[in-house]
């Protein structure tokens, strides 16, 4: 049977202490940062939603690949990646003029951290148990990484046509 989610490893208290960690330092940032120079939309919009999608793809396989590689080094290094992602996007945020440009992480980012978070959960978890190998998890790594496609996907094509129709 084609077993997606290991119902034996309770990786859910990993997801939602990352995404506990994830907003935290987002707002901590947000906060602190909010008198920062305010960014504007352009009106000249010129997308190539080919190129960006393996783009972004390319970056979040990056990324993808660096949890995987964390079951074979340590948990630390998820803790980092997700803390320097959310000040990076922390300071995205403050920098917007107005909240609507929410939309152009909305779409895509609650599916890529969703993805991203499972998958660090997961690996996590596997570590606590001292599962150090990957054949295991086969099946949760491409279901996972379709998520991460599809999220391309949406990020590539229907952001950007988001933007144009509502912010532009």
């Amino acid at each position: 049977m084609f077993n997606i989610i290991n119902k034996d490893l309770k990786w859910y208290k990993y997801l939602i202490l990352f995404w506990f960690i994830f907003l935290s330092v987002i707002l901590i940032v947000y906060l602190f940062r909010y008198d920062a120079t305010k960014q504007v939309l352009s009106y000249k919009v010129d997308f190539n939603s080919s190129y960006a999608f393996f783009v972004i793809l390319g970056k979040n396989s990056l990324v993808f690949i660096y949890i995987l590689l964390s079951m074979r080094t340590s948990k630390l290094n998820i803790y980092i990646s997700i803390v320097v992602n959310a000040i990076y996007i922390g300071l995205l945020i403050s920098s917007f003029k107005y909240i609507e440009y929410l939309l152009l992480l909305l779409p895509h980012g609650a599916l890529e951290f969703m993805v991203l978070f499972t998958l660090a959960a997961i690996v996590c978890e596997n570590i606590d148990h001292g599962n150090r190998e990957y054949k295991p998890l086969v099946n949760q790594i491409i279901f996972l990484y379709i998520g991460l496609v599809i999220a391309a996907v949406i990020e590539s094509w229907l952001t950007p046509a988001l933007v144009i129709k509502f912010l532009l």
